[in-house]
């Protein structure tokens, strides 16, 4: 449905109006989770995530260390983007005015049906999504007054913005390609909207260039760091053949399949030892070691032909890690569709809270459930993975190798 909205106020001397159109089935709602419109919020809360990832190369190399770096870039994010009322003693107003000018989106109740059943995961098979195809506009604003931003301020506002058009999606998935949005306009912003593949690599080799070389380790939060790696890992004319093949390609690489088979195909069992000790816990056994493919992002469930089933967690409440590796599809005005990884390693568990805990859920039994530091990851999982992909072109190589060394 169209729907149209006031005006932008005029005169403002910071402005940004971006159009984005919706690539794949976009996963949100409201409070009952019906798919019905994009809404600021949400767009807010993605714009800060971009504005933090791409900002942290800097607190940290003006601060000297990351204690001093975080705790600056949490006071400018509440400068720029605001606080709920009550929250410390920073609590205010946003300095930026963020507002949806317009927008033609529809609901498509049937798309949990036709999404690639191993990205969407569980928990979407009765929602409601945006449609693919529908497009939104997005105007930004810097607040006037003495409350104005400088032009360093907004200049990260505009990258994040880029960022998100780039790189970035919205709704439950979005780190699985779902709910991709494409930039296709921007107003008021100093670099051009790419238009073919060449335009895109070149815009995001620029935006990541311009970035400051700080420390060799890795982010205590989901950051840009020498360990950042940027792949266009595919390309095809739908953004449907996208996703189906990086559904097909992670299900290959992580699973491990039913008599020996992957919907038809031969499976690779990569990972034995992970599916040997999660058999075992399943059964009602000690967990002996944090699964290998932990380093996707937790909880990881587990289920297996005699029924028994396992579930992976993290301590921290909710139980979730969000994957370091973002799967975008992106939609050129030509209409070629790229598939983009971005990984972003960090810190996988924050200090104090390095425990996974395991539950085994024997088929008939009682579950039993066991816990475990977890002492490092090892990020190379990720990128043999992503070296799985023939005809991939690096658009940002990881500068630092994160292994034995580095790994957490």
């Amino acid at each position: 449905m169209a729907a149209e909205f006031p005006p932008v106020p005029a005169g403002a001397s910071h402005h940004l109006q971006a159009d984005f159109v919706v690539v794949t089935p976009m996963f949100i709602g409201d409070g009952q989770q019906h798919a019905e419109s994009v809404r600021p919020p949400s767009l807010k809360g993605a714009l800060r995530f971009w504005w933090r990832a791409l900002q942290w190369p800097r607190f940290l190399l003006e601060a000297g260390d990351p204690v001093r770096a975080l705790s600056r870039l949490h006071a400018e994010e509440a400068a720029l983007f605001g606080l709920a009322a009550g929250h410390d003693t920073q609590a205010g107003q946003s300095r930026i005015c963020l507002r949806i000018v317009a927008q033609d989106v529809e609901q498509d109740t049937s798309a949990a049906r036709s999404a690639p059943g191993y990205l969407m995961g569980m928990g979407l098979q009765e929602r409601s999504a945006i449609r693919a195809g529908g497009r939104f506009t997005l105007a930004l604003t810097a607040r006037d007054g003495k409350r104005g931003l400088t032009d360093q301020q907004w200049r990260g506002v505009r990258e994040a913005l880029l960022a998100f058009g780039l790189l970035g999606g919205l709704g439950s998935r979005a780190r699985r390609g779902l709910g991709s949005v494409s930039l296709r306009s921007l107003i008021g912003g100093e670099c051009e909207v790419p238009e073919d593949r060449s335009g895109y690599a070149h815009t995001l080799r620029r935006m990541t260039e311009g970035l400051p070389v700080a420390s060799a380790g890795l982010p205590p939060f989901t950051a840009f760091s020498l360990a950042t790696r940027i792949d266009i890992s595919l390309h095809a004319e739908s953004p449907e053949v996208v996703l189906q093949q990086l559904d097909r390609q992670l299900q290959l690489y992580r699973g491990w399949g039913y008599h020996g088979r992957i919907n038809g195909e031969r499976a690779e069992q990569n990972f034995p030892g992970d599916h040997d000790d999660m058999l075992k816990v399943a059964g009602g056994g000690g967990a002996r070691r944090v699964p290998e493919r932990a380093v996707f992002g937790l909880p990881h469930n587990y289920r297996f032909s005699s029924g028994d089933k396992a579930e992976v967690e993290s301590v921290l409440q909710g139980g979730r890690r969000a994957s370091p590796l973002m799967m975008h599809v992106h939609q050129l005005a030509s209409g070629e569709c790229l598939g983009v990884q971005c990984l972003l390693p960090a810190q996988f568990l924050p200090p104090g809270a390095e425990t996974v805990s395991f539950k085994g859920k024997p088929r008939g039994g009682k579950p039993v459930s066991s816990k475990l530091e977890c002492e490092s990851v090892d990020w190379q999982v990720i990128h043999r993975f992503l070296d799985r992909f023939p005809h991939r072109e690096s658009l940002l190589a990881p500068s630092v190798r994160v292994d034995d060394g580095v790994r957490q």
